[in-house]
């Protein structure tokens, strides 16, 4: 299988509850650097989000412009015109996109629940109404699963598609709570304080493993972005310096030491599971230049990307 192939269409149909969502997988999911700078529209919903740099998209139907940070999405409604808005000062834009229909499952198949379909889709005609900033949705998880979902597509093994299925169930399920903003979900206090972490501050009677598992929790979700101890600190409620002696304490290593570590396993993974470019991997990975990812590759494997990939 040649993973990124031009004519690449892949449709994953995944129930939640009574509704039956088919996500249309093509270009602008597997090609995160292809812009669609001209202006266009789909017959269905589109999930946009931002990877490495803000995002502006042109709404034609309302003339306004919406500036998608990272860490958020945004939902185009069907049949509205819209395009990426060209920004010469950035650097290498890349965005994650697909498509979505939804469909209500036969009742006589479909399992009851207290949040049947028409509630459902009230939660996205509401949300691709707010044609403004408003429509914004703060859901940090989102590139890491679908990131998953990328990865698993690209794979030959037993089991890919039932896994990039169940990521997909996990990514909707989440974009649902976050829609529905219920004091029920674990994304009501971030979606306030853009914070993955605050949810599960970490206290003084936290077990090792506890600790261990909230650091490595942050890093695993944010290691594509430029982040510091210090943000880290302030997600687990502790000072620098106390931050600091866990990481010594718990990998030997340093902040900064484990990140590229993290940085670089995930490299890795895109090396052997797609046909990626090296410098599209080190921008995936959190790295603002393929130099420094080189650099880094290096050191730690003795070897460069290209010749670990050879090897495998």
């Amino acid at each position: 299988m040649e993973y990124f192939s031009p004519f690449l269409h892949k449709e994953l149909s995944v129930p939640v509850a009574d509704t039956q969502f088919t996500c249309i997988l093509d270009t602008g999911f597997f090609y995160p650097d292809r812009i669609p700078y001209e202006p266009h529209m789909h017959m269905e919903y589109e999930v946009h989000l931002a990877i490495n740099e803000p995002l502006q998209i042109e709404l034609s139907d309302s003339d306004c412009i919406v500036t998608l940070p990272c860490g958020y999405a945004y939902i185009i409604p069907p049949f509205c015109y819209h395009n990426i808005v060209q920004n010469e000062m950035q650097s290498q834009l890349l965005k994650q996109t697909f498509r979505l229909k939804i469909s209500k499952i036969p009742q006589d198949i479909g399992i009851k629940t207290a949040e049947p379909y028409a509630s459902c889709c009230k939660l996205f005609q509401r949300s691709a109404q707010c044609k403004d900033h408003t429509g914004l949705l703060y859901y940090p998880e989102a590139a890491g699963l679908l990131e998953h979902i990328r990865c698993e597509l690209s794979l030959e093994h037993t089991g890919s598609q039932d896994m990039a299925e169940s990521y997909m169930r996990i990514f909707l399920v989440g974009l649902i709570r976050v829609l529905e903003g219920s004091e029920e979900t674990i994304w009501k206090e971030d979606l306030q304080n853009n914070n993955l972490l605050n949810t599960y501050p970490l206290s003084k009677t936290d077990s090792r493993s506890a600790r261990e598992t909230k650091i490595l929790l942050f890093m695993d979700n944010s290691y594509m972005e430029p982040i510091t101890e210090a943000q880290l600190a302030s997600h687990l409620n502790l000072s620098t310096r106390q931050t600091s002696r866990l990481f010594t304490e718990y990998f030997g290593m340093t902040f900064k030491e484990k990140l590229t570590e993290v940085r670089l396993n995930h490299a890795c993974k895109l090396l052997s599971r797609t046909n990626l470019s090296t410098e599209e991997i080190a921008y995936r990975v959190g790295y603002n230049a393929p130099s420094a990812f080189f650099v880094a590759f290096r050191r730690y494997f003795h070897m460069t990307p290209i010749s670990w990939r050879k090897s495998k």
